[in-house]
Parts: C-alpha cells; sequence; structure tokens
C-alpha cells in the first residue's frame, strides 16, 4: 500500500465531510433509506474476494476531479441536491483509480446512497399502497378510512397508520437490482444471467410487498402503527437482504475450486 492509498482517501473524506454527515442524517431519521447500508459491506467483500480488477488511473481520476468539482458547487450554491451523487462518483473513481475494485464492482456502489423518496412518490407509491390496502380492508370486512393518506381501521380501538411512498415498494425494488447486481459479481454471472435473475426475484417481491401490505391492515389494531410501520419499511427489506446474501454466499462456497 503506497502513500496515496492513505493520503487520497483521508482528502475525500476531508472534501465530501458534509455529504457524508447529511447521508448518516438521512439515514437515522429515514429507517427506509437504510436499505442501502447493506451495500458498505457487500462492495468491500466482494472487491476483497475479486481476482480480475485492475487500476484504471486516468478514469479514476477523471471521475474523481469530477465530484470533487460537483461538491464544491453544491456547497458553494448552498444546495445538497448534487452532494450525494458526486460522493457517489467520488467511491466509484477511488476504487477503480487504486484498483480496489473492479469496474463492475465500484459501479455496485451506487447503491450506497437510497433513492429520493420524491422517486418513490412520483411512481405512484401513495396511491399504490391506499388502493390496496383499502382494497384487503373490505375484501376482510374491515372498517376503515383513508384521510390526507392516513389508513384508520375501526377496531375497538381504531388505530391510524400513515402511508408512506415507500409502501408502494420502490425501495424493495431498488435493493433488489442491487443484490441482483452483488449475486451476478460473486457468482461470476453475466450480465444476461443477472438481468434474467433479478426478473425471477421482481416476480416475488412485488407480491411479497402486498402481502405486507395487507398484513399491516389485518394486524394495525392489535400491534399498533408503529409495529406496521416496522414491518414495512424495515423488516420487508430486511427480510430481503438477508435471504439473498445468505444463499448467494452458500452458491458461491459450494463454487469454489478445491
Amino acid at each position: 500500500m503506497g502513500i496515496t492509498d492513505v493520503v487520497l482517501p483521508i482528502a475525500l473524506l476531508a472534501a465530501f465531510s458534509v455529504s457524508i454527515v447529511d447521508l448518516v442524517q438521512h439515514w437515522l431519521a429515514n429507517p427506509w433509506t437504510r436499505y442501502s447500508l447493506v451495500f458498505i459491506p457487500l462492495v468491500v467483500w466482494i472487491a476483497r474476494h475479486e481476482d480480475y480488477k485492475r487500476r484504471h488511473p486516468r478514469l479514476g481520476a477523471l471521475l474523481i476531479v469530477a465530484a470533487v468539482s460537483t461538491q464544491l458547487f453544491s456547497v458553494m450554491a448552498d444546495t445538497l441536491a448534487l452532494a450525494r451523487p458526486a460522493l457517489v462518483v467520488a467511491m466509484i473513481g477511488f476504487l477503480i483509480n487504486r484498483g480496489f475494485a473492479s469496474k463492475r464492482c465500484a459501479l455496485l456502489s451506487v447503491f450506497i446512497v437510497p433513492i429520493p423518496y420524491s422517486l418513490a412518490k412520483e411512481v405512484g407509491g401513495v396511491a399504490i399502497a391506499e388502493a390496496w390496502m383499502g382494497y384487503v380492508a373490505e375484501m376482510l370486512g374491515i372498517a376503515h378510512t383513508l384521510i390526507v393518506h392516513v389508513f384508520t381501521t375501526s377496531g375497538s380501538e381504531p388505530a391510524g397508520l400513515e402511508i408512506s411512498a415507500t409502501f408502494g415498494g420502490v425501495p424493495l425494488l431498488t435493493l433488489a437490482v442491487g443484490l441482483a447486481g452483488y449475486w451476478g459479481l460473486r457468482l461470476r454471472k453475466s450480465l444476461a444471467q443477472t438481468g434474467e435473475r433479478l426478473l425471477r426475484w421482481v416476480a416475488v417481491l412485488i407480491p411479497l410487498q402486498f402481502a405486507a401490505l395487507a398484513l399491516a391492515v389485518v394486524v394495525l389494531d392489535r400491534v399498533g402503527p408503529g409495529a406496521a410501520t416496522v414491518l414495512l419499511d424495515r423488516l420487508v427489506w430486511f427480510g430481503t437482504a438477508l435471504v439473498i446474501v445468505f444463499t448467494t454466499e452458500r452458491a458461491a462456497a459450494n463454487n469454489a475450486p478445491g
């Protein structure tokens, strides 16, 4: 390890300290975003086991310069809109500049930054969750109402669950895309094989998200809105990640030479 391998990450940490603090605060304030934390150890794990990585000093340096320039512009303009994308570009540039990871593995670090809430909202996450939860309640004969995106049941002790756009499943599908990339890298699959695997997972995860929404409707009066929210914005993605990582690592161990 040369002096650059020590000095460069320190310099980048200093340059992107504002973005890093902002991202940590975002994780703490919004539990649904923590799915992206899964990719920090996964990128490190894949990079450690890769045997086909090599340095790309020019491309890496170009990405780092572009990222730092964007970060400076973002700070000067007093907006963090570009800060998180710049942080991702800097991570990718550093990894391939020093040869710590292949380009494909470095690209996986994109998923360390969670998707914007606005993206989930724009694809109708709130509308999807409200429509499905209302349908389930009516089908099961559960009295309910929807007022300003709050689903309220009227049992013996009515409970209200605030509907989030993230309940529509966009974060879960984003997680699946990233985990498909991890699966392909660990098992050395082609992009076509990785895409096919992703489609299989999506075919399972969409019904899983709808099942979780239905379960939230059924148990809302019993467990309360807090526990229902934990189910929808934490347990679903955590269980998905756990199963996929476990099965992928077991397959990698079985395919290992010797």
